[in-house]
């Protein structure tokens, strides 16, 4: 039977321990016997005030008004000009 171990740094003290890899445990074994006295953390729950929504930002854009100059105008005397621009 093999046995592998993983080298852990205690999140509690910050020594150096030796973990198991079936293990998944973050604090050696002097912080764990230390914090196992604190209740547990059950989840968080939904208290204090609601967060507020915002809806997001637009920003219009005023675009110019085109107005039919002579570069868009078929020059006189073309067939574009006798059939309207449809060819």
């Amino acid at each position: 039977m093999d046995l592998f171990l993983h080298l852990k740094i205690c999140e509690g003290c910050g020594c150096l321990w030796l973990r198991s890899n079936l293990e998944s445990g973050v604090y050696c074994a002097a912080c764990f016997d230390r914090l196992k006295q604190f209740p547990a953390v059950h989840g968080r729950k939904g208290r204090g005030r609601p967060r507020k929504t915002s809806l997001p930002t637009v920003h219009a854009v005023d675009a110019p008004t085109l107005l039919p100059t002579s570069e868009f105008l078929p020059a006189p005397g073309s067939s574009a000009a006798l059939t309207g621009g449809l060819q």
